[in-house]
């Protein structure tokens, strides 16, 4: 059933499109400043984590280094951290999640709900970014991040609620979250 993976979608779109009409005619180099810019201005908005962690690392010579993290897993980070914002400040929501309520998660909600229409903005921005990433390399990080479009079919994501491996069981993250991204954020 489609929800909100159509609004993720289009924020992505929407500035595809944009970018696209930008470049046309434009060199890979020329792209590339171009795109540099807009992926700046999205890590930079407000959206994007108010965080960061460095590393104190020594070069050869022993002098001091200071490393910055990748700001995609930063992004990652902040996402986890959203996931337990929503929790807290729309516990309604996660009533009706846990209970198979997948109806309530309607169009209508997105107007009601503040921190679902931030959730969907933060995850389109993601999508961007890692989109561009993947482009034009602007960012090399270390840990491998699941990728957004694959999330929805782990192993995990094949059970519903009302499977018997939920009976008398409480769901782990990862099934929730699989749940989740299947039957809400779903394009089915």
């Amino acid at each position: 059933m489609q929800r909100y993976q159509e609004h993720i979608n289009n924020v992505f779109i929407n500035f595809f499109h944009q970018f696209n009409n930008h470049t046309i005619g434009l060199k890979k180099k020329e792209a590339k400043i171009i795109a540099r810019l807009l992926f700046m201005n999205i890590i930079n908005n407000r959206n994007a984590p108010g965080f960061d962690f460095v590393h104190l690392l020594e070069n050869i010579d022993g002098m001091p280094k200071l490393e910055n993290t990748p700001k995609i897993e930063l992004y990652y980070t902040k996402r986890e951290a959203m996931k337990l914002n929503v929790i807290q400040n729309y516990p309604e929501g996660l009533n009706e999640y846990l209970t198979g309520n997948a109806n309530y998660f309607n169009e209508k909600l997105i107007d009601k709900v503040t921190i679902l229409k931030e959730t969907i903005q933060f995850e389109g921005e993601l999508k961007i970014i890692l989109a561009l990433n993947k482009q034009y390399k602007f960012e090399k990080y270390s840990t491998p991040l699941p990728s957004i479009d694959n999330q929805a079919e782990t192993k995990s994501s094949t059970k519903t609620l009302k499977d018997p491996i939920f009976k008398n069981k409480i769901p782990t993250d990862d099934e929730m979250d699989a749940y989740l991204m299947k039957y809400v954020f779903s394009e089915k």
